[in-house]
């Protein structure tokens, strides 16, 4: 299912650095705000499913916080992060955090045993500034650390965007990615595949 978060930066005060807010200090300063008088706003929590992570047979969870503005007069929510830069994301069963660059925005997938050990990776789609254009990385957990396997570009406008993403040839993965053809008139979907190395 094709679902994206969307951040902002928050608004700061004396005691924190402004890439320092939770979602819960940042709904208090806009509450605040007279300029967001016609909005509400709310502490939500995204939540992935994503199998067996760890390799410890339980299936585990990925969690992503943020708050979510509604306008008290249409109903469109927008949702809102209150940090600038990098996005954490948190797990459960101990697993740990996990941080994504400079983003935006993402959403979160369950990825099969991509490198071989045994447990489930997981695939993270992020951006940064509005738009079509995705970083699409494959990460797995593995000696309890993260490991990036693989990053290609994608372009997602909808569900199906999402779809054979993950390519399996000669026992090996690849994600396919998209780029622009040489005069940058065509998209070429799927066409850039980029090997999955175990590390």
């Amino acid at each position: 299912m094709f679902v994206s978060v969307v951040f902002g930066c928050g608004m700061g005060n004396d005691k924190k650095d402004k890439n320092q807010y939770d979602a819960e200090d940042y709904i208090k300063v806009l509450k605040q705000s007279k300029v967001d008088s016609d909005f509400e706003y709310s502490s939500q929590r995204d939540t992935f499913l994503l199998g067996d992570i760890n390799n410890d047979g339980i299936n585990d969870t990925g969690y992503l916080d943020y708050s979510q503005k509604i306008s008290l007069d249409s109903g469109a929510i927008l949702k809102n992060y209150s940090k600038c830069s990098d996005m954490t994301v948190t797990f459960s069963s101990g697993i740990k955090d996990l941080e994504i660059e400079v983003t935006d925005g993402l959403f979160i997938e369950k990825a099969p045993d991509l490198n071989g050990d045994g447990s489930n990776d997981i695939i993270i789609y992020s951006y940064w500034v509005t738009g079509y254009w995705y970083q699409m990385h494959a990460y797995s957990f593995n000696n309890n650390k993260w490991n990036r396997l693989a990053q290609v570009k994608v372009f997602i406008d909808d569900d199906k965007s999402t779809e054979n993403r993950i390519v399996k040839k000669n026992n090996k993965y690849y994600l396919a990615g998209d780029k622009w053809n040489k005069d940058f008139s065509e998209i070429l979907f799927r066409s850039d595949l980029v090997k999955i190395i175990p590390e």
